[in-house]
Parts: structure tokens; C-alpha cells; sequence
């Protein structure tokens, strides 16, 4: 449901503030993005295989024969894998649905609907996940769809030994990565079923795996790769991963958070990831172009049915925490550490400030999966292929159980009148509307807040967090008593600070809105992925001095991008996606920390 042309804007957008009461209208005020692009006035046509062959040198050429041979020569060791992959991929084409369907009848029989919902206007779930992928016109898992991947088993070393060459190679990086981008630009917008789209694919979880999970160094490995790869150590502030270009500057991300935003079912820079994975229409997906548009429509709806009413109940959370905490020992600040703990508490926190309801174990241990499936849902489809569909069905069954956990909590006739209110943009069938708005809630509230006491947890304990390295953070000499004292003088800028570090989401996916010359790339269609690195811009030196040191009493905190915008300060009414669920994120984060520290404090002396 987005439009394709140019930006406009002077559309004007819906601003929705918990804070606030009322959600309010304002303009979008940046069209700068795409800003420095880099490019000379000799790169506007298209990239091609061909040109990226004529610019290669033959330095690079030689290395990757190098990989080339290697990958041959490990080939056979790949065999059982390959032999078991045909073996079972058919059985996976032929099953996967069914389970799914058995699976949603039990649910239905076990949780009836009330209040008058019918199972007709409640509708399937399952029909939903396996029609046509986006960007395929095929169903899911039709053979067709596989047919790109048939020969990637037997070139899985051809395809793995390049990419973890140019993990220290930067001109063979920027290969990799120019090669991947004219695959696309010829077939746009896939670009798939090709060695170097596998490539490109692979790249980034490579990059992870040496970087020991730190993603802020990966990212930053891939622009300053780019950049020596292609000659320019400064002023190139995009590179390409994936299926779209990436950039990590403040200004470029600042910009296009300040824009209207098309927006599609893309992901972390990747296509073809609708609808077995992600829900076609959830709000992460819809463009915020004009004031009639489905994005305004749902943003309201939520706006005023899940965060207005929820305001009332955040003073009750620390008290609920303090309850429900473990039976069998009093709360610590290490236990803000131990994820199985933290992610618990967040789960139920975000379900009854939205909803009213505090969870029982076991529905909670339903919700927890949006937060210990978070790496499942950002692998690319090839690498869910690979893998058989495993994660694919796994994402089908959380979201199948957790529409059993709304109608268990007789929830349904809420979700009718939050349907009923959006008006023209109104679901025929329930179930998609309350998948589409437990993605928000289990994605982004709960996926989301569960990584930022999990970085509060290791800031506190002056550690450092899991994406940001080794040498991430600056603690300035402090210990873990000295950082208890320094949340406890400012929790709302201790917060505010390890989440500019740490920002619970990463990054963001905007479409380029029309075509533009970028700097060894040429000419980039209209519709490419553009994606934002938050944790990369909430770093950037140009805005933030000594960017690696915590300072909570930094005059520039509230610059920090961390929630799709500069949120708690004077700017955040520019930003017309900023995250509505800010304010709710951050209580639940004081409930939880103030809860194991204070309990900590009142434990009798050895």
C-alpha cells in the first residue's frame, strides 16, 4: 500500500504521544536523504555485471579465483549436508502447511471465540502465511520457489570461502558487494538465484560470527571496507548489503527519519520476507505518505486503544515486578544479566500495560519466542531454506500460539472494535489483524525492551554489551557500585544513554523513493531497501564527542536516534515515525532495574 514517486513533503503526518492524550498533525520536515551520495558525474547509468567486471582489478580477480579453488576443493566435504537437503526438502514442501493447519484447529478448539466473533469473521491465519510470497508470484513453497536455491547445497563452499576472505579483504568486500547489486539492479527487485546475491546474502552473518556477535563492529567493517574498496576513506557514507544500501551517518539517518517514508515488506535490507514470516501489512511495513493513508489509520488506532489506556497502569508495574519476581531468592542487578529472568518480566510488563492482563507462566513463555526468536526472523529466505523452512515453521507456530493467547484472554472483541475503527482500511478477517498488531507488540515491545534491560544489565554492572565489542563502551574507571549511584541520580538519562549505545533496534528499512546516482553503484532504482543503522548513528563522532563514553550527563543525549527519532527532547515532534511505545518501553526498564536494585540494597550484610 505505499505509493512510488518522489517524497512528498508537504503531506501531513499523524504524530501519535502516549504523553499526550490526543494524537496531533504536523508536517514532515527533511526531505534531505539521499544526501552526500557520492557520486561523480560519471556514475549515473546503471550498474552491470559487465562494468563491475571492467572496474575490478586484477589484484581482487586473483583472490577470489584463490577462494574460488579453496571452495572447490572443500566441496566434497559438504556432501552428507547436500544428500540429506534433497533428501528432506520435498518432505518439508509437503508437510510444513499441514502441521500449521493442525496446529491453528487445535488452538481454535481449545480457545472458542466470544462475544459474538464468529470462527468466519476470525478467519485463517495459516491461509494467510501461504499465499504468494511478496515479490514472487508463486504460493509458498510451491516448487518454483525453491527452484533459485537448487544448486546452492553443492555451492555452499564456492559461495562461503569468498565471503569469509573478504571479511579481512576490502576490495574483495566491495566486489562481493558491486557484484550483488548489479545481479539485483538486472532482475530487480530480487536479484536471487545467483552466486553473487549467496554472497552478499551470507556476508553479514559471517562478519557476525567474526566479530563474535558485535554488530556495531560488523556495520563498521562493511562501510570502512566499502569505502577502502572503492577508493574514497571519507565522505562515502552508504554501502550495499543485502538487497539495499545501508548507512550509519547521523545526518543521512536523521534525515529520512524526519521524511515520509515508503515503506514495503522489507526487512533489514531484504525482500521476500512476506507473508510466512513477517505479516504483509504490520505497521512496520506501511508508508506514513499522507494523512488518509493505512499507516495514519492504525497508528491511531493503537494510539488511542492500546497506549492511552496504558499510561494508567505503568504505575502498577514495579509493584507487579517486585511480585512476580523469583520465588526462591530475593532480586539482584546480577539477575538483569539472565535473560530467561528479564525477558519474563518484560513479557508480562508489555502484555498488561497494553492489554490489562498479567500473564501466567506458561502464556508468557508463549510471548517470550518474539524475543529468543528475534535472530530467526531477520535470517534471510535463503538461509531459511537452507535450514529446511525450520524457522519459517517455528515463526508460524509462535504466531499461531500467540492468537491463542488473545482469544484465552477473551481479547476479541477488543481487536473487533480496534478493526472496526480503521475504517476503510478495516480487516476482512480478524486473525490478520491481530497478527499484524502482535508483531508490534512481540517484535518491537517486547523484542525491543527485552534488549535494553539486557544492555542496562551489563552497563550496570560496568560490562560491556554484546553488539557493541570488546571495546564498545568507555566506562570511564567505573565500577558496577559507581554505576548504581549514577542511574540512581538521572534513571530516565542512565536509560537513555545505554540505549544510544545499545539501541534496542537496530536499524530501519525505508525504500529509496527515486532513482539516484550512488558512488560505484551508478544509478539505484527506485524501491531499493535503504536501510538505517541507529547503533552506528547514535555513534557518530560529528554529533556526539568521545561518542564510546558513557555520559548520561551528555548535552547532546537527547540527539540519540534510538527510537526512530530524537525522542524525550526538544525535536521529537519532527520525526513522524517515532516509536509510539517509547514512553512504555522506558517505564517498564525503571519498574524492572529500580526492582533489583533497590531489593539489593535492602539485603541484610553477610
Amino acid at each position: 500500500n505505499h505509493k512510488s514517486g518522489s517524497t512528498q513533503v508537504a503531506d501531513l503526518m499523524l504524530f501519535c504521544d502516549a504523553r499526550r492524550g490526543t494524537p496531533f498533525h504536523h508536517e514532515a520536515e527533511d526531505a534531505r536523504w539521499p544526501l552526500r551520495t557520492g557520486a561523480r558525474s560519471d556514475e549515473v547509468e546503471m550498474l552491470t555485471p559487465a562494468l563491475v567486471r571492467q572496474t575490478t582489478s586484477l589484484w581482487t580477480f586473483a583472490k577470489l579465483a584463490l577462494a574460488w579453488i579453496i571452495g572447490i576443493l572443500l566441496a566434497p566435504l559438504t556432501l552428507p549436508f547436500v544428500l540429506v537437503w534433497y533428501v528432506l526438502a520435498p518432505f518439508v514442501l509437503s508437510t510444513q502447511k499441514k502441521n500449521l493447519t493442525t496446529l491453528e484447529a487445535r488452538m481454535r478448539a481449545l480457545h472458542p471465540l466470544t462475544g459474538g466473533v464468529s470462527e468466519a469473521y476470525w478467519g485463517s491465519l495459516v491461509a494467510s502465511m501461504t499465499v504468494p510470497i511478496v515479490g514472487i508470484d508463486q504460493p509458498e513453497n510451491a516448487p518454483n520457489t525453491w527452484r533459485y536455491l537448487a544448486s546452492l547445497p553443492l555451492l555452499l563452499p564456492v559461495v562461503l570461502v569468498p565471503v569469509a576472505a573478504a571479511t579481512f579483504s576490502a576490495d574483495l568486500f566491495t566486489y562481493i558487494a558491486r557484484s550483488a547489486a548489479a545481479a539485483q539492479f538486472a532482475r530487480f527487485p530480487r536479484g536471487a538465484g545467483t552466486v553473487a546475491s549467496w554472497r552478499n546474502t551470507f556476508m553479514f552473518p559471517v562478519l557476525l560470527i567474526a566479530n563474535a556477535g558485535a554488530r556495531v563492529v560488523a556495520y563498521t567493517y562493511e562501510l570502512t571496507a566499502f569505502r577502502a574498496g572503492a577508493g574514497m576513506r571519507e565522505g562515502l557514507n552508504y554501502w550495499f548489503h543485502g538487497n539495499g544500501l545501508w548507512t550509519g551517518s547521523h545526518d543521512e539517518v536523521d534525515a529520512m527519519l524526519r521524511s515520509s517514508q515508503q515503506r514495503g515488506p522489507v526487512r533489514a535490507g531484504f525482500f521476500l520476507i512476506a507473508p510466512d514470516i513477517f505479516a504483509s501489512r504490520i505497521l512496520l511495513f506501511l508508508s506514513n505518505i499522507g494523512r488518509d493513508s493505512e499507516w495514519a489509520a492504525v497508528r491511531s488506532q493503537a494510539h488511542k486503544m492500546l497506549f492511552v489506556p496504558s499510561s494508567a497502569r505503568l504505575a502498577d508495574l514495579e509493584r507487579r515486578v517486585r511480585a512476580d519476581w523469583s520465588p526462591l531468592a530475593p532480586p539482584t542487578a546480577a539477575d538483569l544479566k539472565d535473560a530467561t529472568c528479564t525477558v519474563r518480566l518484560v513479557t508480562k510488563c508489555v502484555f498488561y500495560a497494553l492489554f490489562g492482563k498479567w500473564l501466567d507462566d506458561a502464556d508468557t513463555e508463549v510471548l517470550t519466542g518474539w524475543r529468543t526468536m528475534a535472530a530467526t526472523f531477520v535470517m534471510p529466505r535463503a538461509t531459511q531454506r537452507l535450514l529446511l523452512n525450520h524457522g519459517v515453521e517455528q515463526l508460524g507456530t509462535l504466531r499461531i500460539n500467540s492468537l491463542g493467547v488473545v482469544r484465552k484472554h477473551k481479547l476479541e472483541v477488543f481487536f473487533a472494535e480496534f478493526n472496526e475503527g480503521l475504517g476503510k482500511w478495516r480487516r476482512t478477517h480478524l486473525a490478520d489483524l491481530v497478527d499484524e498488531i502482535m508483531f508490534a507488540v512481540g517484535f518491537a515491545g517486547v523484542g525491543g525492551t527485552s534488549a535494553a534491560v539486557a544492555s542496562m544489565g551489563s552497563f550496570l554492572a560496568a560490562e560491556q554489551s554484546a553488539d557493541g565489542g570488546a571495546h564498545g563502551v568507555d566506562f570511564d574507571g567505573r565500577s558496577a557500585a559507581d554505576m548504581h549511584a549514577l542511574y540512581a541520580k538521572d534513571p530516565q538519562a542512565f536509560i537513555m544513554e545505554a540505549c544510544r549505545l545499545s539501541s534496542p533496534v537496530g536499524t530501519f528499512t525505508t525504500l529509496l523513493p527515486e532513482t539516484t546516482p550512488f558512488a560505484t553503484l551508478g544509478a539505484v532504482p527506485a524501491g531499493t531497501p535503504v536501510s538505517g543503522v541507529l547503533n552506528m548513528a547514535n555513534r557518530d563522532p560529528a554529533v556526539f564527542p568521545n561518542p564510546t563514553r558513557f555520559d548520561p550527563s551528555r548535552a547532546e543525549l537527547s540527539k540519540a536516534v534510538t527510537w526512530n527519532g530524537q525522542a524525550f527532547g526538544p525535536n521529537e515532534v519532527s520525526y513522524p515515525r517515532i516509536c509510539p511505545g517509547r514512553n512504555l518501553s522506558v517505564a517498564i526498564i525503571k519498574a524492572i532495574v529500580n526492582v533489583a536494585l533497590s531489593s539489593e540494597k535492602m539485603a541484610p550484610a553477610p
